[in-house]
C-alpha cells in the first residue's frame, strides 16, 4: 500500500467482506484463509459502480483499470487496501485515507458519526444487522445469495456517497509525512514473546480459579464479577456501601466503620470482608484483558500490529489500541523484579507475600502478572522517545505565558515542582513523593485545558489524596 495525499483524480470505495475470523487486527483478517469480498461500490467521475456478490475476473479486470486512472479513496484505508491487496490480489495502487484527515480536523473516526455531524445523516441502522446476516461466517455455513445481498449493496453505496462528503470536508486536514509514518509503524507491529505470553495467560487463568474459589466461599456463592451482587452482600453483612468502583472502595476503605450498620462485631465483619475484597481484586483486573488483547491479535510470525491511533487524542498525540503499550500496569515496587522469575504459581504467590511486605502494602498475584506485561514485547527493534511536557509546553508557548517558559528555559527547575511548591509549601521529591507529584502535574494540566475544581476533587479522592483535596480543589476554581 502506498498514500497519495495530494490526489488529481480520485474514486470513492468502499469493501463489505465476509470471514469467519473476528476483526481483530486488519491484517490477521485479511490473510485469514476464509476472508473474501462479499461486495464492493466505487464511485468515480459522478458514477456509481456495484460489485458482487463476489467479485468475478471480469469485476478484477474493472477495478483495475479504475485504479489505474485515480487514487483510491478510503474511510481507513488500511483496511480496504488491505482486502484489495492481500484478499483479492488485486495490483498495488494509491489510496487515500479520510481516517486520519478526520480526526485531525476534529471530528470522531468513526464514518457513521462523521457523516452524522456533517450532515444530519449517517449510516444506514440496517447495516448492522445485514453484516450480522451475511458477512459473518458461523460454523462455516455460508448464506445463499438472495435479496439480502441487493439491502447490503445499497448499504455500501450510501457509506461510498457518505465518504465522498466526507472526503471534501477533511482532505486539507492531517500531516501526510506523519500519517504515512502512522501507517509503516502500524504494519511493522509490535514483537510479542509468544512463549511468555501463553505461560502468563495460563498463571492468569490458575490464579482466577483460586480467587474465585475463596471469594464465593467467603461470601457464600456471590459472583465476584457482579457489583450488583457485591453490593447486596456486603448489605448483608452489615456494610452501607452503594458502589464497589475503584473510587467508592477507596473512600469506604479510608473510614470503613462510619459505612457499617450492622448489628454484630465491626472487626469481623470486616476481616471477612476484607479478604472478600481482594479476591476480588486479583479477578476483575484490568492486566488479564491486556493480556487476551495480545493474545486475539498475535499472528503467525509473533507481532501484533495497528496498535497505534494517529491523532486519537484531540491535542494531536497518538494514542493505543488493544494492547495499549502506552498504558501497561505501573511495576509494583521496586523490590520486585520479575525479568528472571520463572512463570510458576509459587513463585508469582511468593513474590506478593514478600512485595506485600517490602512495600507496606497489599501486592496481589494479579498485581506480579500485571507487572510482566511490558516483558511480553521484544525489544530488539523499538525505538522509545517522548517529548518533555510537551503539552504543558505547548499551552505556555501559545498563551505566552512568559513565567512558564521561563521555567521551561532553564533545565534545573520544573512547572510541575514549582506548582507542588505552591501546594504544599516545600519543594517535592519526584522519586520519593510519587503521589503528591503526581497531583500536583495534573493539576498543572488540567488548569491548562479546563479541568473544573470538582473534577479534580474526584481524582483526588480516587487517588487516595483526600487530606489535599480541599486545598487543591479551591485553587483550581481560583
Amino acid at each position: 500500500m502506498q498514500y497519495n495525499w495530494h490526489p488529481n483524480k480520485v474514486a470513492f470505495l468502499d469493501f463489505e467482506t465476509q470471514s469467519s475470523c473476528e476483526l481483530t487486527t486488519v491484517h490477521k483478517y485479511a490473510t485469514h484463509p476464509s476472508t473474501r469480498a462479499l461486495c464492493l461500490c466505487v464511485k468515480v467521475d459522478g458514477a456509481m459502480h456495484r460489485f458482487g456478490p463476489y467479485l468475478t475476473p471480469g469485476d478484477k479486470e474493472r477495478l483495475a483499470a479504475i485504479a489505474s486512472d485515480n487514487v483510491l479513496v478510503a474511510h481507513n484505508a488500511p483496511f480496504d487496501s488491505a482486502i484489495w491487496e492481500i484478499t483479492e490480489q488485486l495490483p498495488n495502487v494509491s489510496w487515500f485515507d479520510t481516517l486520519p484527515c478526520s480526526r485531525a480536523a476534529g471530528f470522531p473516526g468513526q464514518l457513521d458519526k462523521v457523516g452524522t455531524l456533517l450532515t444530519g445523516a449517517g449510516k444506514d441502522k440496517n447495516g448492522k444487522r445485514l453484516i450480522d446476516l451475511l458477512c459473518i461466517i458461523r460454523n462455516g455455513r455460508i448464506p445463499a445469495i438472495g435479496p439480502a445481498h441487493t439491502l447490503l449493496l445499497d448499504y455500501c453505496a450510501r457509506d461510498v456517497e457518505l465518504l465522498e462528503q466526507v472526503y471534501n470536508k477533511v482532505k486539507d486536514f492531517g500531516e501526510p509525512d506523519v500519517m504515512s509514518v502512522d501507517y509503516a509503524i502500524n504494519q511493522r507491529g509490535i514483537p510479542i514473546n509468544r512463549k511468555m505470553l501463553e505461560r502468563v495467560m495460563e498463571l492468569y487463568a490458575e490464579n482466577a480459579t483460586k480467587q474465585h474459589e475463596e471469594f464465593t466461599e467467603v461470601t457464600e456463592g456471590v459472583m465476584p464479577t457482579s457489583p450488583k451482587q457485591v453490593v447486596a452482600w456486603m448489605e448483608r453483612i452489615g456494610f452501607n456501601v452503594k458502589h464497589v468502583n475503584k473510587a467508592a472502595l477507596r473512600e469506604f476503605m479510608e473510614d470503613p466503620e462510619s459505612f457499617f450498620v450492622g448489628d454484630g462485631d465491626f472487626g469481623e465483619a470486616f476481616d471477612v470482608l476484607q479478604t472478600a475484597l481482594m479476591a476480588r481484586k486479583e479477578i476483575t483486573g484490568v492486566g488479564w484483558g491486556k493480556a487476551k488483547a495480545v493474545t486475539d491479535a498475535l499472528e503467525h510470525d509473533d507481532r501484533i500490529r495497528e496498535q497505534m491511533v494517529y491523532y486519537g487524542a484531540h491535542l494531536g498525540r497518538w494514542t493505543g489500541r488493544g494492547f495499549q503499550i502506552h498504558n501497561l500496569p505501573s511495576i509494583v515496587s521496586r523490590d520486585c523484579d520479575v525479568r528472571m522469575m520463572e512463570l510458576t504459581y509459587n513463585n508469582i504467590r511468593n513474590a506478593s507475600k514478600r512485595t506485600t511486605e517490602s512495600a507496606k502494602k497489599h501486592v496481589s498475584c494479579a498485581d506480579i502478572l500485571n507487572a510482566m506485561l511490558r516483558h511480553l514485547v521484544q525489544p530488539g527493534n523499538i525505538l522509545v522517545a517522548d517529548y518533555g511536557a510537551v503539552e504543558a509546553r505547548g499551552t505556555a508557548w501559545v498563551a505566552n505565558c512568559t513565567r512558564m517558559l521561563e521555567t521551561f528555559a532553564d533545565p534545573t527547575r520544573s512547572v510541575y515542582l514549582d506548582m507542588g511548591q505552591q501546594i504544599y509549601g516545600r519543594r517535592l521529591s519526584k522519586k520519593n513523593e510519587p503521589d503528591e507529584y503526581t497531583l500536583v502535574k495534573a493539576l498543572v494540566l488540567g488548569s491548562n485545558y479546563g479541568m473544573s475544581g470538582a473534577k479534580f476533587a474526584y481524582t483526588c479522592k480516587v487517588r487516595g489524596e483526600s487530606a489535599a483535596l480541599l486545598t487543591l480543589s479551591r485553587y483550581v476554581e481560583t
